[in-house]
């Protein structure tokens, strides 16, 4: 089944499971977190077997992420 565009999206950073309490730590200082705009080029597909996942992923991540 095809994924709606709006339900496309980049993951930067997988948090898993996290607690409530870790929960409001984070919420509370992403504010803080200030980055420099970068380039992604997304050139491979690969399969995550395990999650049973197709996705496009980077062969070079640049130093800013």
């Amino acid at each position: 089944m095809p994924v709606h565009a709006q339900n496309i999206h980049v993951t930067l950073v997988f948090l898993g499971q996290v607690d409530a309490a870790s929960e409001l730590l984070i919420k509370h200082n992403v504010p803080a977190i200030a980055a420099k705009p970068f380039d992604l080029t997304f050139d491979q597909l690969s399969y995550w077997s395990r999650p049973k996942v197709l996705c496009l992923t980077c062969s070079h991540t640049p130093d800013e992420v």
